[in-house]
């Protein structure tokens, strides 16, 4: 079926807003709810001595593809393609791949490899395109949404490196200090437990 102008945009911005929830995730696959899951279904393989579950392998290289930057990584319970196999109507799983980027501000080329290791025919490349732009050209408020890092506490080995180079690091409060146990003792109690004794 086909979308109207209006149901194209509003689903082009649902699906806008369901990739920018899922970024802003740890999750490196998008997590679906019980409903909404359905098995994934095995790959008819007959001399396979047991079932096969199908799954992919991604590449991210270079542009000519004769240089590897990431992977390969291995995807699995990729669920069914739906009917409407591309578009803003089709259903799929959000995946999230992290590499890192190349140094200088500038436009990058690269081609990201699919790779069946269960049918034969459907494996797929895509040209991508990476923009790196610099920091000191971001807002404070962009700058400061990515790095949300908090000081280290004075205790802990990256506290320490951090005052080693003369960076912030958090004190510890003087509350903490009252919990610690005292290990001289006290001479009081060890000579009533033996006066009991007499």
């Amino acid at each position: 079926t086909e979308l109207s102008v209006d149901e194209a945009k509003a689903a082009a911005k649902a699906l806008d807003e369901r990739e920018n929830t899922f970024l802003g995730t740890r999750h490196e696959a998008e997590v679906f709810e019980e409903e909404a899951t359905e098995v994934t279904k095995f790959a008819h393989a007959p001399h396979w001595p047991e079932n096969r579950k199908p799954s992919w392998w991604v590449m991210i290289c270079n542009q000519p593809g004769d240089k590897v930057i990431f992977g390969p990584q291995k995807f699995t319970d990729v669920p069914e393609a739906s009917s409407v196999a591309s578009g803003v109507g089709a259903k799929g799983r959000l995946y999230k791949l992290q590499f890192q980027s190349p140094p200088q501000v500038g436009t990058y080329a690269f081609r990201a490899v699919f790779v069946s290791d269960t049918f034969v025919g459907d494996d797929l490349a895509m040209d991508l395109s990476l923009t790196v732009e610099d920091v000191s050209a971001l807002t404070t408020e962009e700058a400061g949404a990515e790095d949300e890092i908090s000081e280290p506490d004075e205790d802990t080995l990256a506290g320490q490196m951090a005052a080693m180079r003369g960076g912030a690091v958090k004190r510890r409060a003087d509350d903490e200090e009252s919990d610690e146990s005292d290990t001289d003792g006290d001479d009081s109690d060890s000579s009533s437990d033996s006066s009991d004794d007499d």
